[in-house]
């Protein structure tokens, strides 16, 4: 190219060095409106390499500046700059409100800074892999050969100006030197992949084309840390207090930046080595057959074998029985994995040397990611338990019981069903209902016999049920007649006063209330009004009749069991490859 002396300019050029002179720009950070519909917009068209997400970014942050955006417009790279910049401000703008919360949070302590990022950190293996997927959808050389020539419309070689033929034939005979120009121009880092092993993207068009998509990618991994936790943190404030008990168990009303990235967790390096990668790197440490990477590198893998096979040794040695080869293989991968882990470097740059591998572990990682997303989706907006009572008032008790306990993380939701056969219809609605995967617990009064006993029969599937009968009456039957005096003659203060005589005898305490409130009150008995008063009597647990305990201690139990059957991520691994020879040569 220098040789040749070749200069390159168009119209756009000109317009873009121009453009390029300083001037003071005042970007604004994005609103939370306008970060909602960012992602909705990404849902519709991509995560990453999405120039329309640029484009919004800078159209939000620039609203003020009309003319600075009809500039930026023309260079797509300078509008990916700028982009960075609001997109960076815009985390530090969060960032700054979930700081003003943290002092009254019991979970966080602080927040790691928000920094500009480049656009080299976004080359993770995760990002990669899915460029790489795309290209096979595409022609990258009919794509990079469209773009120069419409980006370079006019080539003069010692003042002569190619023609169009001529000018085809020149960009691609000097591709390679005019797409290092392009990007040098337009301040694409020119360490953008260098990262990246020459086998992953061999051509020189590939390569321009991956630095073109993470030039038009959004640092979302920084996004999803800064918002998780905000969401988190807002959660705890506003819902710490009615976690429990209460008829919304959802999360509507709150203020919640929601629409996260379902990618999140592939498009970012590991935290940890991926064990099929872990399990090809040994395998050549062990024959020391290392050549994918440097000197300095290699001597540290052979180091890292080294102190894994003595750990391993001494492990074994440690155990009192006879271990099989396919727990010493184990171990030994599980230490030789605890070293990489340690090298951030090396871990990434395995994930890259053992390529093949890592799509394998991607594959199966997203796989599974779908299955869980759809599992998981059961458990959206449904409580953790259902707590199934007959009446107004149980509901009302039980609620101000729960709240008691304080339990945060978890939602139960109390629901009145009328009567006992209320009770037992709803049961069956739930456990029939394949979307709703959780627990239930069901209270019945003492008259309730039979349908306690069909309730014990029905087959619950995976779901968590327990089921309760008073021993007699109602829940109005747990409490001691010394409450229920109390709270009579407060909630009642005329007519005469009711005693602990007029309470005596066996039957039912709903019955003997409703029956002396009429002869001494004139009034006839409110079961919610009464089951309102009523819970002010009780202002912590161990206040708690026994009984009603139990149901409580029972719910909490079972949401909480509900809860670990979540689906959770697991490691694949396999030791198969580890053969009796790799073994041998081992320990």
């Amino acid at each position: 190219m220098n040789k040749l002396n070749v200069a390159l300019q168009s119209y756009s050029i000109i317009k873009i060095e121009n453009s390029l002179k300083p001037r003071a720009v005042r970007a604004r950070s994005l609103s939370t409106d306008e970060i909602q519909k960012l992602l909705i917009n990404a849902r519709t068209s991509g995560w990453y390499g999405n120039m329309e997400l640029m484009e919004y970014i800078v159209n939000c942050g620039l609203s003020h500046e009309q003319d600075i955006r009809s500039s930026i417009k023309e260079d797509i790279f300078r509008e990916c700059r700028v982009a960075r910049e609001i997109w960076t401000a815009t985390l530090r703008s969060i960032r700054k409100k979930l700081c003003l919360l943290l002092p009254l949070s019991k979970r966080f302590s602080r927040i790691d800074a928000v920094r500009k990022y480049r656009f080299s950190d976004l080359a993770t293996p995760g990002l990669l892999y899915y460029i790489k997927r795309d290209m096979n959808n595409i022609n990258v050389h009919v794509y990079v050969q469209a773009l120069l020539e419409s980006s370079i419309p006019e080539i003069k070689i010692k003042g002569k100006l190619l023609t169009r033929r001529e000018r085809k034939a020149f960009i691609n005979k000097e591709k390679k030197g005019i797409l290092e120009w392009y990007l040098d121009f337009h301040n694409i880092e020119k360490n953008i992949l260098s990262r990246i092993p020459m086998t992953l993207f061999p051509t020189e068009e590939e390569r321009f084309y991956v630095a073109i998509q993470l030039a038009s990618t959004l640092d979302w991994h920084q996004y999803y840390r800064i918002v998780f936790v905000y969401n988190l943190l807002l959660e705890e404030l506003t819902y710490n207090s009615n976690q429990l008990g209460g008829l919304d168990t959802t999360l509507s009303d709150t203020n919640i930046i929601t629409g996260m990235p379902a990618i999140f967790g592939h498009i970012v390096t590991p935290k940890s080595i991926p064990f099929e990668v872990c399990l090809a790197l040994l395998e050549d440490g062990i024959r020391k057959d290392l050549s994918r990477f440097p000197k300095i590198e290699q001597k540290k893998i052979k180091t890292m074998v080294d102190q894994a096979r003595n750990a391993t040794v001494m492990i074994i040695r440690q155990k009192q029985e006879e271990s099989k080869k396919e727990d010493i293989a184990l171990e030994l991968l599980n230490q030789f994995a605890l070293l990489i882990n340690k090298d951030k470097r090396l871990k990434f740059g395995s994930c890259f040397a053992y390529w093949q591998e890592y799509v394998a572990h991607q594959r199966k990682e997203i796989e599974k990611s779908a299955r869980e997303f759809k599992e998981a989706s059961q458990f959206l907006n449904i409580p953790d338990c259902y707590l199934l009572v007959e009446g107004i008032s149980d509901k009302i008790v039980f609620s101000h019981f729960l709240k008691l306990y304080a339990e945060y993380g978890i939602a139960i939701r109390v629901e009145e069903c009328g009567s006992k056969e209320g009770v037992d219809r709803r049961f069956r609605d739930l456990v029939k209902k394949e979307s709703y995967v959780g627990s239930i617990v069901t209270v019945l009064d003492a008259d309730a016999g039979k349908q306690y006993d069909n309730l014990k029969r029905i087959n619950i599937g995976n779901l968590l049920v327990k089921h309760f009968i008073y021993p007699q009456g109602t829940l109005e039957d747990l409490f001691s007649v010394k409450r229920h005096i109390k709270v009579l003659n407060s909630l009642y203060p005329h007519g005469g006063s009711i005693g602990s005589l007029d309470l005596r005898g066996s039957k039912r305490i709903e019955k003997k209330i409703n029956a002396v409130l009429w002869k001494k009150k004139s009034v006839h008995f409110d079961k919610k009004s009464y089951a309102e008063a009523m819970i002010g009597e009780f202002k912590s647990r161990r206040h708690i009749p026994a009984k009603a305990r139990e149901i409580v201690n029972a719910t909490v139990d079972l949401a909480k069991a509900r809860l670990k059957k979540l689906p959770k991520l697991h490691s694949y691994l396999s030791v198969d490859r580890l053969s009796r020879e790799v073994l041998a040569n081992i320990l």
